[in-house]
């Protein structure tokens, strides 16, 4: 069963074969050791890191938001996640995301 028909399943009312994997978020630290490398995801010092880019300007606040997009994109990744919430920066916060099939929002 894919991450998708997990998650139509419950929807459904239906037994998947496994409960689809979610994270509500996910620390920089913890990321960072997961990934091997400085990852901008989740947890009080990703707003820390977004402030400072505020204060370098506007294209440094940018390319903080595509790093941020990049790495807990790669985190869901490498972690074999079916569902995920839209980033709470997203201009479509609260739509779920099944990553296993990017064409399926909720």
């Amino acid at each position: 069963m894919t991450g998708h028909e997990r998650f139509e399943a419950i929807i459904d009312g239906r037994k998947p074969d496994r409960l689809p994997i979610y994270f509500v978020a996910v620390a920089c630290t913890v990321a960072s050791e997961i990934l091997g490398r400085e990852a901008h995801t989740g947890a009080d010092s990703l707003h820390f890191k977004e402030e400072l880019s505020l204060l370098q300007g506007e294209r440094a606040h940018l390319e903080f938001e595509e790093k941020h997009l990049e790495d807990v994109t790669a985190l869901w990744h490498k972690l074999g996640v079916d569902v995920v919430r839209e980033v709470w920066r997203s201009q479509y916060k609260g739509y779920i995301t099944i990553l296993r099939n990017y064409s399926v929002t909720v």
